[in-house]
């Protein structure tokens, strides 16, 4: 029976997620979760920081695929576990080094497969062997654009450029369309033949350089393509699951990170005081402002702090304070620590990799979006602008939580001090689950080691080793939880578009079904029927009955929870003892008390029993 079901599964991936069915590898027994992501290390040393990572790492993440960075001009590895590679993907800018061999390893990782692996090439191929294996001659390839606009063709499926598209006059790098392909993107020759910019052929996709990007007069990148019909490409067709990086319970995560730059620094003399207060004094009073929320503070490492005398050693006293104060933990900033230069925030979590399958997820400087905004009027440290920003977004960021980063000399002036008071206020507010970044980082852990396997239309069984996570279905449409058919789930929660799911912590097998719901409703339900919408403090173990559920809280402080329940008169018991519960339009809440000391356990009865 459960090879049967298996079976069933993996037949239904093809059935009804046709990309599912082209990733999935002989043996595989989970969606494969990353892309082959080729780079020349000559141009690009440190692959983390080139184009891939930046610019495409944000949509992959989403996407749930890591990129597997393979050296191409180096020697290639033979010992991949392709049942974990969802795709390939390459973005050079010319031939790399043995390009046949690239080819030909390539198509050993096909054969290895026993499948077609989607491929997305951006820019240059690599070589002649790497253009025949798209079905065309870049040696060919280059012509001379006369930069009129009405030659060109592109499907706006596909490229989703606000303004109509163009190609600035000059060679262009633009093959012949290969027999069968369907073109993406096309530009009339000089022989008044159409050229290809962009084409897909079976499972692989070319895309020029020339019309995925562009850089603005201050040297931003824009990209000319739509990043999620690019790499989508990668990914499973069709709703499915993804582990999420920025809600956990159905709460968006809040970091609030305090980093000491400016930490000797003193305000503006007074007239009463010929110096102003030094910046860690107020940084330390808005620490102990925050009352125990969970606070990372950026402390370098011992002996990085660059002052002496009586002013050296009262930084040095105001730090220790600082960092026994409850809910702070203390990250020392450091070259491949956690956090990279200030003025490019960059958040690391977990251990420096020994080989490509043990990298953790990482957070870069486009992926997490420090609450701290450009520096504007009356708003010198830009904290208020992020404030509003993040105020303003309904739906949370994918791949990263809520990030609050206040610097030592944000605290010099009023704005600073107001914007910053204002950000930690929202990062640990009733809207979102504070945590620190240790905190995050063991989350993250438990996140990534997450296996999904289809069981059946719209069915996936879960397998992970414990702790909290959460699961995300973007462009999830009318489909919600069917909590009946649904196991080791919490509950559901709708943000945007997207349908955020709450495993449970305390089991490591979980059952994802969903079902069509008119009412736009996070879950389907059954009479009797109880899901969690959100909650702040750790819920776990969720048993239940025909019409009640028990579940367990504990290390956690007073503080709320909302459910979804399908019943007119529930009830609500804290240790047997009746609690009271409020009814809202987003559900019923009920209140849970301090459980840091001993686990609390909560019951709920819809009522539909009697």
């Amino acid at each position: 029976m459960p090879l049967f079901r298996l079976c069933l599964g993996l037949l239904a991936a093809m059935v009804i997620l046709p990309g599912a069915a082209l990733a999935l590898c002989d043996g595989a027994d989970a969606l494969p979760d990353h892309v082959i992501a080729l780079v020349d290390r000559r141009a690009e040393p440190d692959p983390a920081a080139g184009r891939i990572a930046t610019l495409a790492g944000p949509t992959l993440a989403r996407l749930g695929l890591t990129p597997l960075y393979i050296d191409a001009a180096a020697s290639l590895p033979d010992d991949l576990d392709m049942t974990r590679i969802a795709g390939v993907l390459s973005w050079f800018d010319g031939p790399v080094p043995r390009p046949d061999v690239l080819a030909e390893w390539m198509n050993a990782n096909e054969a290895a497969c026993g499948a077609a692996l989607p491929t997305l090439v951006l820019g240059d191929a690599g070589g002649p062997a790497l253009w025949q294996r798209l079905g065309t001659d870049g040696r060919r390839a280059t012509i001379l654009h006369d930069g009129a606009a009405r030659s060109l063709t592109v499907q706006a499926r596909w490229l989703g450029a606000d303004a109509p598209l163009s190609v600035p006059p000059g060679p262009v790098d633009a093959p012949r369309l290969p027999p069968g392909a369907t073109p993406l993107a096309t530009l009339r020759g000089p022989d008044g033949l159409p050229r290809a910019l962009g084409f897909e052929t079976g499972t692989r996709t070319w895309v020029s350089d020339r019309i995925v990007r562009a850089a603005d007069g201050r040297g931003a990148v824009l990209w000319l393509a739509d990043p999620d019909s690019l790499f989508s490409r990668l990914a499973p067709a069709g709703p499915h699951p993804v582990p999420d990086l920025s809600v956990a319970q159905g709460r968006r995560i809040g970091l609030a990170i305090l980093d000491p730059d400016g930490w000797t620094r003193r305000g503006a003399a007074t007239g009463l005081a010929s110096l102003g207060p030094p910046a860690h004094d107020l940084a330390a009073d808005w620490a102990a402002a925050a009352n125990g929320a969970p606070l990372t503070f950026a402390w370098p490492a011992p002996g990085a702090l660059q002052a002496d005398g009586p002013a050296g050693s009262a930084a040095q006293e105001a730090a220790g304070t600082l960092s026994a104060l409850p809910g702070v933990r203390t990250l020392p900033l450091s070259e491949g620590g956690w956090l990279g230069d200030p003025d490019t925030p960059r958040l690391r979590v977990g251990s420096p990799a020994t080989t490509p399958w043990d990298a953790p997820p990482r957070l870069d400087a486009l992926e997490v979006r420090p609450l701290a905004g450009p520096p504007g009027f009356a708003d010198p440290t830009g904290l208020h602008t992020r404030a509003a920003t993040v105020t303003d977004t309904a739906a949370p960021t994918p791949v990263a939580p809520d990030v609050l980063l206040v610097r030592a000399s944000d605290f010099l002036t009023f704005s600073g001090r107001s914007g910053a008071t204002s950000g930690l206020a929202q990062t640990t507010g009733p809207e979102r689950t504070p945590m620190d970044a240790t905190s995050y980082a063991e989350w993250l852990e438990t996140t990534r080691e997450t296996r999904i396997l289809p069981d059946g239309p719209l069915r996936w069984r879960v397998t992970r080793p414990g702790g909290p996570g959460t699961l995300r279905i973007d462009a999830a449409g009318a489909l919600a939880l069917d909590v009946a058919d649904s196991s080791g789930v919490l509950g559901a929660r709708r943000f945007g578009a997207s349908l955020f799911l709450a495993l449970d912590p305390a089991s490591t097998k979980a059952v994802i079904s969903l079902a069509e719901s008119r009412d736009g409703a996070a879950a389907r339900f059954t009479p009797g029927d109880i899901s969690l919408i959100e909650a702040g403090p750790r819920l776990s173990d969720l048993r239940r009955t025909a019409c009640a559920v028990v579940v367990t809280i504990s290390g956690s402080a007073p503080g709320a929870t909302r459910w979804s329940i399908a019943g007119e008169a529930p009830r609500a018991r804290i240790d047997g003892a009746p609690v009271p519960m409020e009814r809202d339009e987003d559900g019923w809440r009920v209140d849970v008390p301090d459980s840091r000391a001993a686990p609390v356990t909560l019951e709920i009865d819809a009522g539909c029993a009697e």
